[in-house]
């Protein structure tokens, strides 16, 4: 299986549904960004809202697989009325990693969408990414959090199979590595989705797509019996709901290293 199999928009739901709820925090902002670096491709659900919403922007969009990057613009093709509106060619797109250098720099916003969960080294990575923005320039950025896939890693942890201890980040954590690489007073909040499965086939296109299926760090030994746990409670319906929690992140590039504060946002529980 391949990334390049999902060119369907229904089986990039979650990153549109995360997308959306990005793109609500950005009618706070009063003045436009004029240029707009989108770290990872999600089926163009991010493309979408940021030309819908700043249609005279330039945006970039980058991402390691150019495969991804394929399965965005063919996408994009299959909504055609939308980019006839707008008259707006799909944005210029870039195979290049996270890390890598950008020669447009400085832009105005950086935006990624569940896409911090592919870097091990997020200092690193917030480093290199206040360094591509222009002063007082915004990121915005999702990521998943602790509690992601909570009854998977207790499922597999009864059937006596080793995990990552923790293989997701904590919120408050997002917040302090912002805060000490290169953004000032970064807010922080958190919601949960919650998810069922009728079919196996969806739960692994979902961790593919995703990408997160490695980081629970299962050894090569035990995994046939980790996805046969997995298949056999989606069959027998017996793994009702599967979590995840979405970090949510927006900042400012900091200009100076002092007077920096963070902000969490706890949501209520819902029952």
């Amino acid at each position: 299986m391949t990334t390049s199999d999902f060119y369907s928009i229904h089986d990039w739901f979650i990153f549109r549904e995360i997308a959306d709820r990005m793109d609500d925090r950005l009618r706070l902002l009063k003045t436009p960004p004029k240029t707009i670096i989108i770290m990872g491709t999600d089926g163009a659900q991010s493309v979408q809202k940021l030309v819908a919403r700043y249609p005279k922007t330039k945006i970039l969009e980058i991402d390691p697989e150019q495969s991804r990057l394929d399965a965005s613009k063919t996408i994009a093709k299959t909504q055609q009325s939308f980019w006839q509106k707008l008259r707006q060619p799909y944005p210029q797109q870039r195979q290049q990693t996270f890390l890598q250098e950008v020669p447009e720099k400085p832009f105005d916003m950086l935006w990624s969408n569940l896409s911090l969960q592919k870097t091990k080294d997020l200092p690193s990575l917030f480093s290199h990414w206040a360094s591509l923005l222009r002063p007082e320039g915004m990121l915005f950025a999702s990521s998943l959090g602790s509690e992601t896939l909570i009854q998977i890693r207790t499922l597999l942890s009864a059937h006596n199979i080793i995990l990552t201890p923790e293989p997701f980040i904590d919120m408050h954590d997002m917040g302090d590595l912002l805060a000490q690489h290169g953004f000032s007073d970064p807010i922080v909040d958190m919601d949960k989705i919650s998810l069922s499965y009728e079919q196996n086939k969806t739960f692994w296109q979902d961790m593919h797509l995703l990408g997160i299926w490695h980081l629970l760090g299962i050894q090569i030994e035990d995994q046939p019996l980790a996805k046969k746990v997995i298949n056999d409670a989606i069959e027998q319906h017996t793994l009702s709901t599967i979590t995840l929690e979405v970090i949510y992140a927006h900042a400012v590039k900091n200009n100076a290293q002092d007077g920096v504060s963070i902000v969490h946002f706890h949501p209520k529980k819902h029952h």
